[in-house]
């Protein structure tokens, strides 16, 4: 491949994060409007660069708003951000060590563990992590699968 071949290729990858990373923020600001209370996108930025710049949050901004979208919607947003990016390097972590591209938690027995292990849990009834002990039970069948 010649060089200026492969800088055209870097440039349209580097377009690409560009344009993906444009498109999260968005859909994190989109976020942030949307709800039972409605907020403007203008209240939204107004709300975050306060914070970020950690100046107090304009007199035009109820406080109630500064809490609903500082303390409950950007954190559900951040935390979906990153529980996507966590899935995203883990399947293509799956997909390298499997060299399958269509390679699934499924062909090293996770699920299967993981629905054996809640299975249990439901049939005996043994509760010792209360409402806990049906995820725990999954997760540690989960981790039995890929043992085994």
């Amino acid at each position: 491949m010649s060089p200026a071949v492969r800088r055209l290729g870097e440039r349209r990858i580097a377009l690409a994060g560009i344009g993906l990373v444009i498109a999260l923020i968005g859909a994190m600001a989109m976020a942030g409007m949307l709800g039972t209370t409605a907020i403007s996108q203008g209240e939204v930025w107004r709300i975050v660069l306060a914070h970020l710049r950690g100046r107090p949050v304009p007199g035009n901004v109820l406080p109630a708003h500064d809490a609903i979208v500082w303390g409950i919607r950007l954190p559900r947003a951040a935390l979906a951000a990153t529980v996507g990016a966590t899935l995203a390097v883990v399947g293509t972590t799956l997909q390298a060590i499997m060299r399958n591209p269509l390679a699934d938690p499924a062909i090293l027995g996770g699920s299967s563990g993981a629905a054996v292990g809640a299975i249990l849990v439901l049939l005996v009834g043994f509760t010792p992590f209360g409402t806990w002990s049906l995820i725990a039970s999954a997760f540690v069948g989960s981790l039995a699968g890929y043992a085994f």
